[in-house]
């Protein structure tokens, strides 16, 4: 992305598109972490050079026009699928089971352009508003997710990052009558648990009082398409090839197991399990599914205690029809 206009946010909010590119009102205000949303603006120079001149251009034209949007946030059973939306695959309404509403989101395993008429992700207009009376507030249609990191501590809530890329910026008022929500359950790292399986099925087997820490990582590789159409902004976002997901875990030293299993690069399946607060039969729960081999394994101290590094190389997972998957349970309905 050519060097562009940054801008901190102080209002962000969104609502989920029926055509991807066409703008819709906001439905609900953006959760994110006070000075950490930034909204990146970036319009290519057509420069025209003018012959025998030693000053260089003499007209200019706006050429091709890109957006970004930095969002840091901490997870919640509330807002994680909505999130996953723009990542991994559309679902707006929750499966009900008791008292409990379950979204398992697993992205297409298929190659495929994002609009004017499908989209493999969900697309979604966003409402943005600067800190300072300048700018006034954009509205940016066509958004998508692009990467998303996520960190998981025994100290903290999970703590996310998404950068997001749109299609069409416009100056644009924010719909109004939108407030902040009351999230009822943040995940946090005390409620989390690691699983590790190699032949069995996901969450099988815990790392009981192994895992340390985990830096998990998904990068949709979406590209811009610029055409011929007589705009500066793109005419539609593909994802041209493969997803990448990492997972950097950090676990206690107890077994000759896992550098077994990087010697011979044995199929991995690694759950990251977050359990909250009942829901009458079921819990507050982020499950994160993720199929790979350790690419690396290092021996190291951590605060005196021998510990082990791991990071996966993805691997597509039978299971999951894919690498990787999220299924969350939460009491909502619907996604606003």
């Amino acid at each position: 992305m050519a060097n562009a206009p940054v801008v901190v946010l102080e209002t962000v909010q969104a609502g989920f598109e029926t055509t991807p590119g066409t703008p819709v009102p906001a439905t609900r205000v953006v959760d994110f972490l006070p000075g950490t949303a930034l909204l990146k603006r970036s319009i290519a120079t057509i420069a025209i050079p003018r012959a025998g001149s030693r000053s260089g251009p003499y007209q200019a034209y706006p050429g091709a026009e890109d957006v970004e949007i930095d969002v840091s946030f901490d997870a919640s059973t509330d807002d994680w699928p909505w999130w996953m939306n723009l990542f991994l695959a559309p679902l707006t309404t929750g499966v009900l089971t008791g008292t409990a509403y379950t979204y398992a989101q697993t992205p297409s395993d298929t190659i495929a352009a994002i609009g004017p008429s499908s989209s493999a992700v969900q697309s979604a207009t966003f409402e943005v508003g600067g800190k300072d009376a300048w700018p006034s507030a954009f509205q940016i249609a066509g958004v998508i997710g692009k990467t998303l990191s996520l960190t998981i501590t025994p100290e903290a809530v999970w703590s996310a990052k998404a950068t997001l890329m749109g299609q069409i910026t416009a100056q644009h008022a924010l719909t109004g009558s939108l407030s902040n929500r009351a999230i009822k359950a943040y995940a946090t790292g005390p409620q989390t648990k690691v699983y590790l399986d190699s032949t069995s099925g996901f969450g099988t087997t815990p790392l009981v009082g192994r895992g340390v820490s985990a830096d998990w990582s998904l990068d949709l590789k979406p590209a811009s398409r610029h055409t011929l159409d007589g705009t500066t902004t793109p005419y539609r976002l593909a994802l041209p090839e493969a997803y990448q997901i990492k997972c950097k875990l950090t676990a206690e030293f107890s077994a000759i197991t896992e550098y077994n299993a990087w010697a011979a690069k044995t199929a991995q399946r690694l759950r990251l399990a977050y359990q909250g607060a009942a829901i009458g039969a079921n819990f507050h729960t982020i499950n994160l599914d993720h199929g790979g081999v350790w690419n690396t394994l290092d021996v190291v101290d951590d605060k005196g205690i021998w510990a082990i590094t791991m990071e996966t190389e993805q691997l597509f997972d039978s299971a999951l029809s894919a690498a990787v998957a999220s299924t969350t349970i939460n009491t909502l309905s619907a996604l606003p």
